[in-house]
């Protein structure tokens, strides 16, 4: 079996690629998010790969990298994100994922790119990296803070629920204050788009020994606000009226699910929104969970708020050019500021 890689021209092959993306990571919509995401971006239009077998001239595999903003140890630099990634399941070997994996590595060996990363769920999707001798730059970790316990009390307890869910229910909103309450910070809810204030708290917190990806006002505005599938709520910490912090967040089912929180005095103006974001949801919700790097500082804003890891969801795996300045800033191994929404593409 011969495979062979080509990039696509987006302009005139949509259909083409929206096709085995549909047949193959038929959960999402693609055709809805397609404009948005693969043309849309603030940062750059995605690079797009197919992948045939020689014998034939339908796809059998796609990649691509959409373009990221990063701040790399303090520097502005592009960097890419790799998503959208699907073979057939006929030609779901090693071969062909390495292939279409390596594809990915272009923009930034023709220096378009400072980095690409992508974020293999399980050991088994690290089998091409491990393949292609790259290793995991740091590991994405799920948090939660369970806010009711009624789910698993109706599951395990046949008499007396009521009672019981209720004291248990009790339990969590006392250990859920013995965090404390941070003063000082008004917290409420941010309706419409996002202003130049939080392009200016982004820059603000800029630090030389990090990797995060940046969040100015109009990249907010795209991943937030213009997102065609997901809605998305936001709160925001300030102190004197001056924004300190913020928090990025949706609803699924029973769970609340943090994609971003970010800013300064995290300490006190993190707890405080993810403090906020639990007494508005401990009656109608389960569970709140977040997403965190694992040497982030943000991890231990979390365990302040009395979160607790539960599991390895993820990790990052980074690709430069070994030589290059950003390389060599990976090689000292720098904290990774990534939260959920830095994960999915």
């Amino acid at each position: 079996m011969a495979i062979r890689v080509r990039p696509v021209r987006l302009a005139s092959e949509t259909d083409e690629v929206l096709k085995i993306l549909s047949a193959n990571l038929p959960a999402l919509p693609h055709a809805r998010r397609y404009e948005w995401l693969y043309r849309g971006n603030p940062d750059g239009c995605a690079s797009t790969w197919l992948a045939y077998d020689d014998g034939s001239d339908e796809a059998i595999g796609v990649a691509s990298v959409f373009p990221r903003a990063m701040w790399v140890g303090g520097e502005s630099k592009i960097g890419g994100q790799v998503g959208d990634f699907a073979i057939a399941p006929a030609y779901r070997s090693l071969g062909p994922a390495v292939l279409l994996q390596k594809a990915t590595f272009e923009p930034v060996d023709q220096e378009k790119m400072a980095l690409c990363y992508d974020c293999p769920p399980n050991a088994a999707a690290m089998a091409t990296f491990r393949r292609l001798r790259c290793e995991p730059n740091c590991s994405i970790e799920r948090y939660a803070l369970p806010l009711r316990v009624d789910r698993h009390v109706n599951s395990r307890v046949v008499v007396g629920r009521r009672p019981l869910a209720a004291a248990g229910n009790a339990g969590l909103r006392l250990y859920r204050a013995l965090a404390g309450q941070p003063g000082g910070l008004e917290v409420a809810e941010h309706q419409g788009r996002f202003g130049d204030e939080f392009t200016e708290l982004d820059r603000a917190i800029v630090t030389t020994d990090a990797v995060r990806l940046q969040r100015s006002a109009v990249r907010l505005n795209w991943r937030y606000r213009d997102d065609p599938l997901g809605k998305h709520r936001v709160l925001t910490a300030r102190r004197g009226g001056e924004l300190a912090a913020y928090l990025v967040f949706s609803e699924a089912d029973e769970a609340i699910r943090i994609e971003d929180l970010s800013g300064r005095e995290l300490a006190k103006a993190g707890v405080a929104l993810l403090q906020t974001l639990a007494r508005r949801y401990e009656k109608s919700h389960q569970v709140i969970e977040a997403y965190v790097a694992r040497n982030s500082p943000l991890s231990g804003v979390f365990h302040r708020a009395r979160f607790r890891r539960r599991a390895e969801a993820a990790s990052v795996v980074a690709y430069a050019k070994k030589d290059s300045s950003t390389g060599k800033f990976l090689g000292q191994q720098p904290a990774w500021g990534f939260t959920g929404a830095d994960v999915q593409a």
